[in-house]
């Protein structure tokens, strides 16, 4: 028997070790840990552990037999000696003594500083109750959704209370902790069969397996949305069945990281371990290519990182914690940061060509099509099929690109992405601290630990879900969808998509589900284009009214039919009824919200609304890193009938931009104000009392550019003060100041460099410092060919526009500056905007000169005051913008 399916032997022993392990510190969920050390905490009441609901089960593994309570100790007994122990401390590297205590009702924090959430006060009640016990007897079977119900218990309470060390979950340190326990343990299996010793506990080391691809090449090159969201699904679904193989078919690694790209996976310290076969001679590698099934379309780039770490330095002596540690991290980081190559399986390919000599599937430009007169491969039309039969099962939601439109047509590409680069090597946590440098105290910056850098990607991820969650919220409405009952309807295909054509008026988006045409548009959209009255089309569901109206009115006339897959082929229909579909719905389309990438469509007219919520939520929620944490959003906006493949290109386009080429900007400090919440935008202080007390700071770069900066320097409880999270690299000099202290500056080429840090608070009119800010871009893809203009040159900035794209904190002046101009009418506003610019082209062969010239800036004051309808006491104002471009890209959006 092999070596794989000799360790699949013991998957249960294993998995139930690794459940041990995840449960290994579960007192940490209770009223007593809280009544210890909080402040003022209630005193527990009744039983406060769990020894009397752990399983009765004895666990088998290499010739040693233990009770589950007792591998979950782990100062009493193990598999290995000291494993679990060595594990514990390995993933212990953020488990540095804690500044202050805090005060019931106690917080937990992100990485970042934000204290939202309330620690439970019947912790020990939910723990009782809540663990799912009864799962632990089959792991096997139950390991999914025993993971689930503890991740959802364990989130919410720390594995330490103290501040600043409250920001680790107690499920990210179980799981950590469970991770590098169950990996050793495979790791023990293996040396067992070639006749070889364990380790030593502190001898243990990991390495770092990554399973990858392009996905967003993947994603953006898909026609239309069934297609993307069908490769959406066929590439989670070959991640997700490779992390079956991994962690439960042959129990040797477990997932700790995953993005749209693929995962990564702890391991053993083997060097040939992707060598490994199984009984039927197949290689580990071969096997999880297997698993990562998709039709032949990708070939993962799978990579054992060559080399091992060991986490908390193995000598550590947690009696003298302040001496110099020789810790050592997975290198995530570099892994997630280097590029990837989109791959097919030529063989695969190719086997779908024999005897075949037909036109290439232009869904996924790789198999034949059907036949002729079917414009998609077997392979894509299934998938297109499967997409629209879930739709048909729970229309509470839209895949149509159509009912996404707004009543003009348009819709647009919302993109952002976080640059986690430095903070998941770990090299800017450590600007974070543990011990702030007051009362003559040296500061202690923080580790980053295995638990840390995975709290701080799923912080990110999380700020993404809900972002979309936001905007499902925001763009729900009642509505109707139109169900269309025909007098006939042979040769209409199944689940087919066609176009009605409603006399020459417009075409009406309609899906044929074996009985009805059910309307797949903005019905508001096509009440626009059929000229309803205004008053009749007011809401969503007059629209739908008045279209279904005007189709009774002419349902004895005689429709057409025509759809892109089936060429050739238009039908004639005739209406014989015409119904109303209830179908609540958020008019948006959710393509990804991932660690460092988020996209989704929404209606070109709320694209607006939405970005300024989440400018909000990230000044919320990063305001106290934003300095360190750059978050890139972008705005597309077409027609409806633009090819979605160019729009996704144009996306993918902007999510190319890097916020590490202004790492090197250095910003000058104009003034700087502190503040209480109430002189601050509600928005920003609704909920949460950590802006009770902040410094705001006006920033001005090289370039004249500036922007505020609004920074809590209160933790939630809005009376502790943060002397550990909102500190600022600083070129000036620091003599005299008191909360500073040195650490790595990453720069725009890479090599860090040693400078000073400050605490916000402490910086003084004049101050130079480094700052990466968050940077607005958007485009309207008038054709296809505009999106080849989203480049960035090495600055950050667009290679073929003055300002774009602008500081996130500008979309303030884009929005009071439309307040302005929306007054006058569109000749007034084209004829102002054309005389600027054209003037701008006139005079410059080099567009930025324009920017610093006084003539140009005379010229365009004079545009201003000449023009009637504006005010002329923000004519100031509104120079400064029409000089910068602001004004005119303002006309545009």
């Amino acid at each position: 028997m092999s070596q794989l399916d000799k360790l699949a032997q013991y998957r249960d022993a294993i998995l139930l070790a690794e459940i041990a392990a995840w449960l290994h510190d579960d007192f940490k969920h209770t009223d007593q840990q809280i009544h210890t050390y909080v402040n003022d905490a209630p005193s527990p009441s009744g039983r406060q552990d769990t020894v009397d609901l752990i399983p009765d089960i004895e666990i088998d593994f290499l010739g040693k037999k233990l009770k589950l309570i007792l591998v979950k100790n782990r100062k009493r007994d193990d598999f290995v000696s000291g494993y679990l122990n060595r594990c514990h401390y390995t993933a212990h590297i953020e488990k540095e003594d804690g500044d202050s205590q805090q005060t019931y009702p106690a917080y937990l924090s992100s990485p970042f500083g934000f204290e939202a959430f309330q620690i439970p006060t019947n912790l020990t009640d939910l723990l009782r109750n809540k663990t799912p016990w009864n799962l632990i007897n089959n792991p096997t079977a139950n390991r999914a959704e025993f993971q689930k119900q503890v991740r959802e218990l364990f989130s919410q309470v720390g594995g330490d209370t103290r501040r600043p060390g409250n920001e680790i979950t107690l499920w990210e340190w179980g799981h950590t902790v469970g991770t590098l326990y169950k990996v050793a343990l495979a790791d023990a299996y293996f040396r067992h069969e070639i006749g070889l010793a364990p380790v030593a506990a502190n001898d243990l080391r990991w390495r770092m397996l990554s399973i990858r691809t392009d996905a967003l090449t993947y994603f953006t090159s898909a026609s239309r949305l069934p297609d993307l969201v069908a490769r959406q699904n066929t590439l989670q679904v070959a991640i997700s069945n490779v992390q079956t193989l991994l962690e439960e078919v042959f129990p040797l690694a477990s997932e700790v990281y995953r993005d749209e790209n693929g995962a990564l996976y702890v391991v053993p310290d083997i060097p040939d371990l992707l060598n490994l076969e199984d009984d039927a001679g197949q290689s580990l590698l071969s096997l999880i290519r297997q698993q990562f099934a998709t039709d032949g379309e990708i070939v993962p780039e799978i990579i054992l990182d060559p080399t091992a770490w060991w986490g908390q330095d193995p000598n550590f002596d947690p009696r003298n914690p302040s001496e110099n540690l020789n810790n050592e991290i997975p290198p995530a980081g570099d892994i997630i940061s280097s590029p990837t190559t989109l791959q097919s399986n030529a063989n695969t390919i190719s086997e779908t060509w024999q005897g075949k000599q037909r036109e290439v599937c232009p869904v996924c430009g790789l198999r034949p099509c059907v036949n002729k007169q079917v414009n998609y491969c077997q392979v894509c039309g299934n998938r297109r099929q499967g997409r629209v039969t879930e739709w048909i099962r729970d229309q509470s939601k839209t895949i149509w690109i159509d009912e996404v439109a707004d009543k003009n047509g348009r819709l647009a590409l919302i993109t952002g992405t976080f640059d986690l680069t430095n903070w998941l090597d770990g090299s800017l946590v450590e600007t974070l601290l543990v011990q702030a440098p007051v009362d003559g105290n040296q500061a202690i910056s923080k580790n980053p630990s295995f638990a840390r850098l995975r709290r701080i990607w799923q912080t990110t991820q999380t700020f993404w879900q809900e972002t979309q969650s936001n905007i499902d919220k925001i763009l729900s409405d009642a509505r109707r969808r139109l169900t269309i009952k025909l007098d006939n309807h042979s040769g209409l295909s199944r689940y087919q998509v066609y176009e009605l054509d409603l006399h020459g008026r417009t075409r009406m988006s309609v899906l044929w589900d074996g009985e009805h045409l059910i309307s797949t548009d903005n019905l508001s959209y096509t009440a626009v284009q059929l000229s309803i009255k205004p008053e009749e089309r007011k809401t969503s569901v007059n629209a739908a009214l008045a279209v279904g109206a005007w189709l009774e009115e002419n349902k004895q006339e005689v429709f057409q039919l025509t759809s892109d897959d089936e060429k050739g082929k238009q039908i004639d229909i005739k209406i014989a009824d015409v119904d109303y579909q209830d179908a609540a719905y958020a008019t948006t389309i959710p393509i990804l919200a991932e660690p460092r990438t988020f996209m989704a469509l929404v209606p070109a007219d709320k694209a607006i609304e939405i970005a300024k919520a989440i400018k909000t939520k990230y000044e919320r929620e990063m305001g106290k890193v934003r300095n360190r944490l750059p978050l890139h959003l972008g705005l597309v906006y077409f027609q409806r009938r633009t090819p979605l493949r160019a729009a996704l290109d144009a996306g993918r386009r902007m999510l190319k931009y890097e916020g590490r080429n202004t790492k090197d900007d250095v910003w000058m400090v104009k003034s700087k104000k502190c503040a209480t919440s109430r002189y601050l935008p509600e928005m920003l202080t609704k909920g949460t009392k950590q802006f009770d007390l902040t410094v705001s700071i006006e920033l001005k770069n090289e370039n004249g550019r500036s922007l505020t900066w609004h920074i809590p320097t209160v933790m939630g409880d809005g009376v502790t003060p943060d002397n550990w999270y909102p500190y600022v690299f600083i070129k000036s000099d620091v003599n005299g100041r008191q909360r500073i202290f040195k650490g790595l500056r990453p720069t725009s080429h890479n090599t860090p460099e040693t400078c000073w840090l400050i605490h916000a608070a402490e910086l003084e009119k004049g101050d130079q410092i480094y700052f990466t800010p968050a940077t607005l871009d958007f485009q309207w893809l008038s054709s296809t060919a505009k999106r080849f203009e989203i480049a960035y040159d090495a600055k950050g900035k667009r290679r073929n526009h003055l300002t774009r794209p602008y500081f996130l904190d500008q979309l303030d002046d884009i929005e009071e500056a439309w307040g302005m101009l929306q007054k006058l009418s569109k000749s007034q506003l084209y004829a102002m905007r054309d005389t600027i610019e054209s003037k701008r082209e006139t005079w410059f062969t080099a567009s930025q000169e324009s920017l610093t010239d006084d003539g140009f800036r005379d010229f365009c004051r004079n545009v201003i005051l000449n023009t009637k309808g504006l005010n002329r006491s923000k004519a100031d104002k509104l120079t400064k913008w029409a000089v910068g471009g602001l004004l005119a890209d303002t006309i545009e959006l």
